[in-house]
């Protein structure tokens, strides 16, 4: 049988791995143990994010040796190894991503070049591939048998597509988008951002308590607080229902990538992405294997995740085996 002790960790190390190798090059985790160096991008991470949340809330005095430091320290080492690595020409030569060929450009030294990659993969990947994994969590768990099964049938073309050098179904009116978009819609962060108040006005709560809001102010934003407001998404706005996107309209005040100038920029290709990784996921046989579900779990700056890990299995197969995390 296939099986891993964790369907976000799986689905997190498949979209590293596939991301350094399309856009920096294929080459990059090269050597005896690739493994340790893609654990190693994935504990530097979860430790930013820790670090960064941990630091906020405490005295400068405090935050800098306890979480600051120690957390530079991790990634300094992790951009060194990539560095040495990047500054291989001949092994690297072999085939340059967009990102190696843009530093190459620009005369960037490699220190400078893993600093930037080690950037750029957190925006790149943690998101999308933590989103996808929580895709796989509210289809198995919200859809119907109707739906799971149109959804199968769309992951096996989507994957068939590829296999044979085809772009794949990019309809934004499958179960498979749905899905994406549902999910999105109800795992935003809960972190938003700051937005300046342009002109005073005066904003009521649910429970009818108003508060003056002057100009000048700064508002800091959830971006999930809008994706269940039942005055844009009804009645059920909390709930998952994939049906919502039937007409396949997206204009809905779907906040989960911003808006305006602060719009992210890779909206389409996350979409695509989770979509892809899903797809993969249902394709490969891999159905939870632990019921009920553990719940939704908003504690991390990122996507919503879930409580516990949540171990997936198929019926045929290799075990795919994935260093417990975060």
């Amino acid at each position: 049988t296939v099986s891993c002790d964790d369907i976000f960790m799986v689905s997190r190390r498949v979209s590293l791995r596939a991301m350094l190798n399309l856009l920096v090059s294929p080459t990059i985790l090269g050597g005896n143990a690739p493994e340790v160096l893609l654990q190693e991008f994935m504990e530097v991470q979860d430790r930013i994010e820790d670090a960064t949340a941990n630091a906020a809330v405490l005295p400068r005095a405090l935050g800098l040796p306890l979480y600051l430091w120690p957390t530079q320290r991790c990634r300094e080492r992790l951009q060194e190894r990539l560095s040495k690595r990047m500054d291989d020409r001949e092994d690297a030569d072999k085939a340059v991503g967009p990102w190696l060929k843009a530093f190459r450009d620009a005369n960037l030294q490699p220190v400078e070049a893993a600093e930037l990659t080690v950037g750029l993969q957190f925006a790149a990947h943690k998101n999308l591939s933590i989103g996808a994994a929580q895709a796989f969590c509210y289809l198995f768990s919200e859809a119907s048998p109707a739906q799971l099964k149109q959804a199968r049938q769309e992951a096996r073309q989507l994957v068939r597509s590829f296999e044979k050098g085809k772009s794949g179904d990019n309809s934004r009116s499958t179960i498979l988008h749905s899905c994406v978009l549902e999910t999105l819609r109800l795992s935003a962060h809960c972190i938003g951002g700051l937005r300046a108040v342009q002109k005073e006005f005066r904003l009521q709560s649910d429970s009818g308590r108003s508060y003056r809001v002057k100009k000048g102010e700064l508002l800091a934003i959830s971006h999930l607080a809008p994706n269940v407001d039942k005055h844009v998404f009804g009645k059920d706005a909390t709930a998952f229902r994939l049906s919502r996107w039937n007409d396949g309209d997206t204009k809905l005040n779907l906040t989960s990538f911003s808006g305006g100038l602060h719009k992210c920029p890779g909206e389409r290709i996350a979409y695509d992405c989770m979509k892809v990784l899903l797809a993969a996921w249902l394709e490969m046989g891999l159905e939870p294997a632990v019921a009920p579900l553990p719940r939704v779990c908003f504690e991390r700056a990122t996507l919503a995740q879930r409580k516990e890990p949540v171990p997936a299995s198929s019926k045929y197969g290799a075990k795919i085996k994935v260093r417990r995390g975060r």
